[in-house]
């Protein structure tokens, strides 16, 4: 890469200005996504908190307002924009039009020594939120910010707000919630059997009893949860539709 023998990367590992300082020339371009082969348009999510992790505390701790108080921050948007950046009035601070502007300092560091500088400021992007960084991206000072802002610019194009999707899933304890772990589990043992139907008359029959038997489960009640508050997280939000394609 620094060496300016290649011409695309996929790896976010790679760092843009090990190449600027060998090649102040050098220029990256953003492209894709690829389609696949229907050729539909493609979105992906902003957030890597959509479900996927849970935190959990053990109920002996000792200390409840601590981790509280982490919890809170992790919730916090600039906590996501901190573990991108840096602390907050060490390496950046915001400008009068609400975008993130690096310190002297961080910028020092960077057109010293990137490698070292990522380590000195960036952070854990596992629980990074990009919603809110994405309305926050620095203004470009130099070549490298300006690719990187083209290069979030483009993709942005290609993310939506996930939140409505992701306020709809049942506290725990709830009747909706033990419906939801019902449905889960019948889906992927009805999902085996689809896998080893022998035509597609028997995929078609198992999928027609799937629908009367997760009925008798509960999903009316589990949808009307759904819909409930994803209407209600879609009205808080200010938006009519929550999926790309539908927004005008």
């Amino acid at each position: 890469m620094n060496a300016g023998s290649v011409f695309a990367y996929t790896n976010w590992r790679i760092k843009w200005n090990g190449l600027y300082n060998v090649d102040p020339k050098a220029i990256f371009v953003p492209a894709g996504p690829i389609k696949g082969d229907a050729g539909k348009a493609f979105h992906f999510t902003p957030s890597t908190l959509s479900g996927w992790t849970i935190t959990m505390v053990g109920k002996s701790t000792k200390h409840e307002a601590r981790i509280a108080k982490m919890l809170e921050y992790f919730s916090e948007d600039e906590k996501s924009i901190e573990s991108t950046y840096g602390p907050k009035g060490i390496a950046w601070d915001y400008d009068s039009d609400g975008h993130v502007k690096f310190s002297d300092e961080r910028e020092k560091d960077f057109a010293a020594d990137p490698t070292a500088a990522n380590l000195k400021y960036e952070g854990i992007g596992w629980f990074t939120n990009w919603i809110p960084i994405q309305s926050t991206f620095p203004k470009p000072t130099n070549e490298v910010d300006k690719w990187k802002a083209e290069t979030e610019k483009h993709f942005s194009a290609y993310s939506y707000n996930t939140l409505p999707f992701e306020a709809i899933k049942p506290g725990g304890g709830t009747d909706e919630a033990a419906i939801d772990v019902k449905i889960e589990e019948y889906r992927k043992s009805m999902g085996a059997k689809m896998v080893l139907a022998k035509s597609e008359a028997e995929v078609e029959q198992i999928f027609n009893d799937m629908v009367a038997q997760e009925e008798k489960l509960g999903y009316n009640k589990l949808y009307t949860y759904w819909d409930t508050h994803f209407k209600e997280a879609k009205k808080k939000l200010g938006v009519e539709f929550a999926w790309p394609d539908n927004q005008k």
